[in-house]
């Protein structure tokens, strides 16, 4: 049975990245897990774990060098 769940987890993550980009698909788990205003995140680090090619020093820089000012710009606090 969870050899089944895993394959559809897999999949659904190739089907995600074959139209999303990296970037996207980091930055909507930053703004799914609220980390402008928490500044934690080891929960997007663990949803994203599985993902091929996203590392966390992807989601720090994502998060550092873009994210975070686009949240202070458009006032998401």
């Amino acid at each position: 049975m969870y050899s089944a769940l895993g394959n559809i987890h897999k999949r659904a993550i190739a089907q995600l990245q074959a139209v999303k980009t990296n970037r996207d698909i980091i930055w909507y788990e930053l703004a799914n897990h609220e980390t402008q205003i928490s500044g934690d995140l080891t929960s997007v680090y663990e949803t994203l774990e599985d993902y091929p090619g996203i590392t966390k020093q992807m989601i720090l820089y994502e998060y550092r060098g873009g994210y975070y000012q686009y949240c202070i710009d458009n006032d998401y606090f």
